[in-house]
């Protein structure tokens, strides 16, 4: 069978469409010079793992496969074979953890990769697992590594603010909202924007450590529709002495929502909005429409 280059895999599918199915540009991702992979064998003591080119453990996984442990059941694992001569497990971790449990260290199939950066692991990894359920917050780490523009955009503002991504503690989850925010022209300043009004607010109260991701994303809707019109100073002021904190603005968007609709952030949007304007006669932000 004749390989086809990326031109004409491009063309494929608009054919298909005119036969009546979707219409998507397709393109073949080809090797960086000097890469290349096998097919091998190891053990999975001799596997070393990279969180920034990795998921965390899922322990409902780990536990699945290891209360039904067969080693013919694990199909190949994918490993990056780096310069160092380190095997970094790049899809696997889920079997390597469960093998771990039940002291299973037998020699199993893997494909081996030579010769790949550190993005091309990322990329590598974001592909193998583009159909499983891997968590945003480790999508989003992966693509730091990957490099992806967005990615990088919204971990700086982070760094900026000292705001930790996880799911545990006072840590940020919401980056799939952040990811959106930047994607839009001049993006980034609202998502700066919005952290720096919410971080002054609300970081300080243990209660509600955690920035709500809807909050932040209203606060960017706000700022991109209205900018230098917000005087800063005073919607902070209004923000940080309202009472409830975040969980009172939710409440009240939750609440406006259900008589109103609307989507929830245009609800959250026009709650501050309305805060803002409380007693003000000029300099007033329009009424939010949502």
């Amino acid at each position: 069978m004749t390989s086809k280059s990326k031109t004409e895999v491009a063309q494929d599918k608009p054919e298909a469409a005119a036969q009546g199915g979707p219409s998507v540009t397709t393109s073949i991702v080809e090797p960086s010079a000097g890469s290349y992979w096998r097919p091998g064998k190891v053990r999975f003591s001799d596997l070393k793992v990279d969180p920034s080119v990795q998921r965390e453990v899922v322990d409902n996984e780990v536990l699945s496969i290891a209360t039904d442990f067969d080693p013919r059941a694990l199909g190949f694992l994918t490993v990056s074979v780096r310069s160092t001569g380190d095997k970094v497990l790049l899809d696997g971790l889920q079997r390597k953890t469960a093998a771990e449990m039940v002291d299973y260290d037998g020699a199993v199939d893997a494909i081996l990769h030579y010769n790949l950066t550190k993005e091309e692991e990322a990329a590598l990894f974001r592909r193998l697992n583009n159909r499983t359920g891997v968590s945003s917050i480790a999508s989003y780490k992966v693509a730091i590594t990957e490099r992806v523009p967005e990615a990088l955009a919204v971990d700086s503002v982070l760094r900026e603010f000292g705001i930790d991504v996880g799911s545990r503690g006072g840590a940020f989850q919401a980056v799939k909202r952040a990811l959106r925010i930047v994607s839009n022209p001049d993006g980034i300043n609202d998502l700066r924007f919005a952290f720096a009004v919410a971080a002054h607010c609300w970081r300080s109260d243990r209660a509600t450590q955690r920035l709500d991701g809807l909050i932040i994303e209203a606060l960017a809707m706000i700022h991109r529709r209205d900018g230098a019109l917000i005087e800063v100073e005073a919607l902070m002021d209004r923000l940080s002495k309202r009472p409830n904190g975040q969980a009172g603005i939710l409440g009240e968007a939750k609440t406006r929502q259900g008589f109103r609709g609307g989507r929830l952030p245009g609800n959250v949007a026009d709650v501050i909005v309305a805060e803002y304007n409380v007693r003000r006669t000029k300099n007033r932000l329009p009424d939010w429409q949502r």
